[in-house]
């Protein structure tokens, strides 16, 4: 999966890349809806998506504009392939996580289960 992707906005070549900053504020979009598949059929989900990936941002990271996507002149072939490739990073990022956790509990679970009361109330 390529950390950058290329579209054309107003006219222009513009390069997007999947920064750290960036994918989290896509996560918080995300983790609103019910499924992550949502995105791909959910207009409001696709629009906040697509402003995140999109609006330019001053160095704190605040929005600085533009704020609407009527702003924005972008064919509907180069946003559907922006919010796959978000989608991609965004679940690449949710898997990974829940691998690592896995392989965390598969270290510690013998520790953890000698900390586990029995079935009477007491430590093993």
């Amino acid at each position: 999966m390529n950390d950058k992707i290329t579209i054309v906005l107003n006219g222009v070549s513009r390069v997007v890349f999947m920064s750290y900053g960036l994918l989290n504020r896509l996560v918080r979009v995300v983790s609103d809806l019910p499924d992550l598949s949502q995105v791909m059929v959910n207009p409001e989900a696709q629009e906040r998506l697509l402003k995140e990936i999109l609006v330019k941002r001053d160095a704190e990271g605040n929005p600085v504009g533009p704020h609407t996507l009527d702003e924005l002149e972008m064919s509907i072939e180069d946003a559907t392939r922006l919010l796959n490739w978000a989608t991609d990073h965004v679940l690449t990022f949710f898997v990974s996580g829940l691998a690592t956790l896995k392989e965390i509990d598969s270290r510690h679970s013998a520790k953890i289960g000698a900390l586990m009361p029995s079935s009477t109330g007491t430590a093993p």
